[in-house]
């Protein structure tokens, strides 16, 4: 626990400055991706799946977890309803506490095309932490091959990226370099896109044209305009009107925290090793005594096994 607080003592200096020279791009269109992943070799017919979302405009895109944000949502409606029918804040809270939520993907990758910056958000801090990631640049092959993907025409591409033999399918006459995860920098937007052995795939499930006043999470207008506001301040992508790198805030008040690759790894592997020790020593940081012992006393979510995780390191040639 000592060792945790030490390492967040260090980064809690750290504040979203050099970042903030990628400016908000308006959002052109928003694609749901269904994103399968064959996380466990030994039970391969037991794949994990997620809903996931990218809102992408000329320039910036924005890839997060559509799951995460309406389980987010689901729970603010919940709040509300408990409140209107009478229920104490303690009553709440304490059943909040013995809810076990679904654990869902809680990265989100940030792409600016033209500056070629690439930055990821993680939830493992309380206020997130913003990494300016390596600009990795795909080498991706252009074949002769075309697909049809419900009713988009698409080109396909190859490349070997973080481990992988990738196969991309993307939309040459919607030229927008962005696609699911990391993958980016194609002629057109992605689609799809799997491994070749299909352990990973980001299967296209629709895409739409973005409207003024849209809300990534159609239930989201359903909440007071008091938490609807509130829950714009930190969850990136629930406005779908722009999208870009969270506001230049202090984390003090609420803004993530901006760390270097190697602090990051640092905190990860804290994590790892106890994930209710390392939340309940940075809510102690923060001097948030009593959110620190519900956290302590909150049921650990369940762990997944993964032994094929989606990055995996190069064989030697």
């Amino acid at each position: 626990m000592r060792k945790i607080k030490v390492i967040l003592i260090i980064c809690s200096a750290f504040v979203v400055t050099a970042a903030q020279a990628q400016e908000p791009d308006k959002t052109l269109v928003k694609v749901r991706y269904s994103f399968i992943h064959i996380q466990d070799t030994m039970h391969r017919d037991k794949p994990y799946t997620e809903n996931m979302l990218l809102l992408a405009g000329k320039n910036a895109s924005l890839y997060t977890s559509y799951d995460d944000m309406a389980q987010t949502i689901a729970s603010l409606l919940q709040r509300e309803e408990m409140e209107k029918s009478g229920f104490s804040g303690e009553a709440i809270n304490a059943k909040y506490r013995a809810q076990q939520r679904q654990q869902f993907s809680s990265t989100k990758y940030y792409f600016f095309a033209r500056e070629h910056k690439f930055y990821f958000r993680s939830d493992i801090c309380i206020t997130g932490c913003l990494v300016a990631g390596d600009p990795e640049k795909i080498n991706w092959k252009i074949e002769k091959d075309t697909l049809n993907i419900a009713g988009i025409h698409c080109e396909k591409a190859t490349a070997r990226f973080k481990g992988r033999n990738w196969i991309a399918w993307f939309d040459s006459e919607l030229p927008l370099t962005s696609g699911p995860w990391k993958l980016n920098g194609l002629p057109g937007l992605i689609v799809e896109a799997y491994d070749d052995k299909k352990e990973v795939q980001f299967k296209f499930a629709g895409m739409e044209n973005v409207k003024d006043g849209d809300l990534a999470v159609e239930d989201a207008h359903k909440l007071s305009q008091h938490d609807l506001d509130r829950i714009k301040n930190f969850m990136d992508g629930l406005d779908d009107n722009h999208v870009g790198l969270p506001p230049k805030r202090q984390v003090q008040e609420g803004g993530p925290m901006q760390v270097t690759q190697k602090e990051f790894d640092k905190l990860k592997a804290e994590y790892d090793k106890d994930p209710v020790a390392f939340r309940t020593a940075q809510l102690i940081a923060y001097g948030y005594g009593a959110k620190a012992n519900a956290s302590a006393n909150a049921p650990a979510p369940p762990q997944n096994v993964v032994n094929n995780p989606v990055e995996l390191p190069e064989r030697n040639k």
